[in-house]
């Protein structure tokens, strides 16, 4: 764990110590073919290389590319970054040497936003096809290059007024997801007050209501061998389903964690389990997906204190 927490501290010095220099006149290699071991990768891959593979693209604070990582910096001014793969340093995400990244002009300041987008956020932007796609709780989507050019509003309103943003606010649950080609939406409330699951097709454009089509509400956690794993929203059993939702089947809850790769999900191993208050972490718990087996691997295994 210390030598995790020193990487950390390394990578933290990287960017800072990167962030005023000149970024390279990389190549873009962003239509490169994706890692698909937990990233938010979503151009399309043959069904061969999706075989026993966790997917988990939500909510994220970075967002892996071919050729770039993006993160904000956890500290002022909250710019967002990208690590270049490249070179290996980061870069403040703006590519026009002249911009000041206020008034909304480029995405590198998030937060200062003009009339056209209710928001970016990180955490609820996707990989998709060699785009970016940002999803707000407004009931917007719109899209830009991996340069944040060509910016377009592909659902909802083209643009807000303060009101309307007020009012809007709570259009969407902001736990948004994506697979492939769609993007899931959690509705907190229909025309009819009930609460439901929207998907978007970036390719067509269609916004569908998989609640009203199918009669489930199944927020999406993650998807494996084409499938979709979730609870029933707001709070319900855990199912198993085809990606629209249909011929869903309850399933035992998975231990859902962010650390995974290939089938395996990763999470802290504790003596005591149940024990919130006094339970002591004892190693690393390894769930297969492919197995069904857990996997406790001791910190005397992993060489640590």
């Amino acid at each position: 764990m210390k030598k995790l927490f020193a990487l950390l501290v390394a990578c933290m010095m990287l960017f800072l110590s990167a962030c005023n220099e000149a970024p390279p006149s990389e190549t873009t290699t962003d239509n490169l073919p994706n890692d698909t071991t937990g990233s938010q990768n979503q151009e399309k891959n043959d069904d061969s290389e999706l075989k026993d593979t966790i997917i988990k693209d939500s909510y994220d604070d970075f967002i892996d590319t071919p050729s770039r990582i993006l993160f904000v910096n956890p500290i002022t001014p909250k710019y967002t970054f990208y690590y270049s793969k490249v070179d290996g340093k980061a870069y403040v995400y703006c590519f026009d040497p002249l911009c000041d990244h206020s008034g909304g002009k480029c995405l590198a300041e998030p937060w200062d936003f003009g009339e056209t987008t209710s928001g970016f956020d990180l955490y609820n932007t996707f990989f998709i096809n060699n785009r970016f796609y940002t999803a707000t709780r407004h009931g917007q989507i719109y899209s830009f290059s991996f340069d944040g050019s060509d910016l377009k509003i592909e659902y909802g309103p083209k643009s807000f007024t303060i009101e309307e943003l007020n009012m809007l606010q709570f259009t969407w649950s902001p736990n948004f997801c994506a697979y492939d080609k769609y993007i899931y939406i959690p509705m907190n409330a229909d025309e009819n007050g009930n609460p439901c699951i929207l998907r978007f097709n970036v390719e067509t454009k269609e916004m569908e209501n998989l609640t009203e089509k199918t009669g489930k509400c199944i927020l999406p956690d993650f998807f494996y061998n084409g499938e979709l794993y979730g609870r029933e929203f707001p709070i319900g059993d855990y199912y198993k389903s085809k990606l629209d939702l249909s011929e869903a089947e309850l399933v035992d809850s998975f231990p859902v964690v962010g650390q995974f790769y290939g089938s395996v999900f990763f999470d802290n191993a504790y003596d005591d389990p149940k024990d919130y208050k006094n339970r002591k972490t004892i190693g690393i718990q390894a769930y297969d997906m492919k197995t069904g087996e857990t996997t406790i691997l001791t910190n005397e295994m992993l060489g640590l204190e």
